[in-house]
């Protein structure tokens, strides 16, 4: 049928995505994230972060990586970056993010 791909169903989407990770990024999302991510491994859920539907992949780090609507995502991410910034965090951009990731190893 369309849409499958060897049996899995192919799910066209244009998220906002955002990634948070850092020694502060389990605190932020243990206040904007109502489930308890602190034992959470390699994931994938759905859930509401700072009340809004997004996909979460938990990845070692931990780095939170999600993606919502795209309607949602500047509140998103302001919402975020309020609480990185209370946390004396920086904002650096989402591609930067990951080479600087892959240079610490």
């Amino acid at each position: 049928p369309e849409g499958l791909d060897n049996g899995t169903r192919i799910l066209v989407r244009d998220d906002q995505e955002i990634a948070l990770g850092g020694e502060n990024a389990a605190q932020l999302m243990a206040e904007f994230c109502s489930l308890d991510l602190s034992s959470v491994g390699d994931a994938l859920l759905y859930t509401r972060v700072a009340g809004v539907g997004v996909w979460l992949r938990v990845e070692p780090g931990p780095v939170y990586r999600m993606g919502c609507e795209p309607s949602y995502g500047e509140y998103l991410f302001e919402t975020l970056m309020h609480g990185v910034h209370d946390m004396q965090g920086e904002v650096i951009g989402f591609s930067d993010f990951y080479i600087s990731r892959e240079d610490k190893k």
